[in-house]
């Protein structure tokens, strides 16, 4: 039975494999938490309807921009409609500015790049929570000086993970290649190399690179 004073959450999802990693997150950090799945906005509607009858509303919903049968973005003012007040975090394989920004537009709590490292994911899920708001394009120094120490750094440094792939990029390294290496998805390398782009102010990974060494973010260089 589920303990009503524990958090409960939503996953609305379409990836069972990300639906998992992220209950067994959840399971953690709360290990009192509750954990209900969708794969699609149908079913989620269904798990709704179940929780206003045994009285287990969700405290936090996880969206998926991109499921079979909806977009997050239409989902959000649905999830309105049905009186669902609770926050909502949206996750994307392609998370950019102008989503972030259209998320936010429709009540989002923010918006994480699904290759966001599972500290970071973490720490947006406890920002929420607390009502805080999720302000951070690539995720990557979410709530700012609240998570130091989960491996979260400010806005002028690297975590190690991206600063291992602009050491690879200039090798030439491709970036299948990379996400092999370092066990991650290729659509999660082209986020990460997107993000360091951006930030960076470059027009290209060349420039990107060049910026990057001009700001000491590559240290030493690679071994």
């Amino acid at each position: 039975m589920n303990d009503l004073a524990a958090p409960g959450f939503l996953l609305i999802d379409d990836h069972a494999l990300f639906r998992a990693g992220l209950q067994a997150l959840i399971g953690q950090a709360w290990p009192d938490a509750w954990v209900s799945q969708a794969a699609d906005w149908v079913t989620a509607q269904v798990r709704l309807a179940e929780a206003r009858v045994t009285q287990t509303l969700p405290s936090l919903i996880v969206l998926d921009q991109l499921l079979p049968d909806a977009r997050g973005l239409a989902v959000l003012p649905a999830l309105r409609a049905l009186g669902v007040g609770c926050p909502v975090v949206m996750v994307s394989s392609e998370a950019d500015l102008a989503l972030r920004q259209a998320a936010l537009a429709e009540g989002a709590a923010g918006l994480v790049p699904k290759a966001a490292p599972p500290a970071q994911l973490l720490a947006a899920l406890q920002a929420a929570l607390a009502g805080k708001p999720v302000d951070a394009v690539g995720l990557h120094y979410v709530v700012g000086q609240a998570n130091r120490g989960v491996g979260v750094r400010e806005p002028d440094g690297l975590l190690p993970r991206q600063r291992e792939i602009l050491l690879l990029l200039g090798r030439g390294t491709p970036n299948k290649a990379i996400a092999r290496r370092l066990g991650m998805s290729e659509m999660g390398v082209r986020a990460e190399v997107s993000w360091l782009t951006e930030q960076l102010g470059a027009r290209s990974r060349e420039e990107a690179l060049a910026l990057a060494q001009a700001r000491g973010w590559l240290g030493g260089g690679a071994s």
